[in-house]
């Protein structure tokens, strides 16, 4: 175990990141580091004929230390959470309105593939619907006393830390061939509405997002 006046071999603690905007809602200071994680997860997967469900919980504990810290005041002071809780969790549901058949992980052939001229298709095209969430542990980031957080919550720069995030896409999906795809996404992401200790410039409480891609396999 961790002791005062020790400087222990740890992994420094990385910011956590939004998977479709990339804005970092959890920016840890430099000086953080981490002595253990623990994760545990449930999921669930559904398909029936064009029907798709996903959905997932994970839980995580995490061992937040800063090592010879002097922000209380003593030199040497260890400040430690040691069982930090971060809950996240979401749900995808899906349809194909061209009545193929949805599948979990795999190519998808659609039943009148993409072609001009006559006897051709428009591929197949599939509806998606997703909502998730964030929740961290609120005390080691808003005690002044023992702040693990870098920044306010996430400002026009994309950067910052929010213990609570709400989020919510609704997309479709053009599948022409079975090897070609192209995705649009409408989104939202929603931080929490408390600051991270000093009050921050233009604090965004809100994100909206829209985001085309593809994908082709060989």
């Amino acid at each position: 175990g961790l002791e005062d006046n020790a400087t222990p071999n740890l992994g420094a603690a990385s910011a956590a990141t939004m998977p479709d905007t990339g804005t970092q809602f959890i920016t840890f200071k430099s000086t953080v580091r981490y002595d253990a994680i623990t994760r545990h997860g449930l999921g669930a997967t559904y398909t029936r004929g064009p029907c798709l469900f996903v959905g997932e919980f994970v839980s995580q504990r995490m061992g937040l230390v800063i090592p010879d810290s002097t922000a209380d005041g003593v030199n040497g002071n260890l400040i430690e959470n040691r069982n930090t809780r971060f809950d996240s969790w979401y749900v995808t549901v899906g349809h194909f309105l061209t009545g193929e058949d949805a599948v979990i992980n795999g190519q998808v052939s659609p039943k009148k593939p993409f072609k001009t001229g006559e006897g051709g298709g428009w591929g197949a095209w599939q509806v998606r619907g997703r909502v998730s969430g964030f929740q961290a542990e609120r005390e080691p980031f808003y005690n002044l006393s023992r702040q693990f957080a870098s920044a306010p919550q996430p400002t026009e720069t994309g950067v910052g830390t929010s213990t609570n995030v709400d989020s919510w896409t609704l997309g479709m999906s053009w599948i022409p061939v079975a090897n070609a795809k192209v995705m649009l996404d409408y989104g939202e992401n929603r931080f929490g509405a408390d600051y991270i200790g000093t009050l921050g410039a233009d604090t965004r409480k809100k994100e909206q997002f829209v985001i085309l891609s593809t994908q082709v396999n060989f």
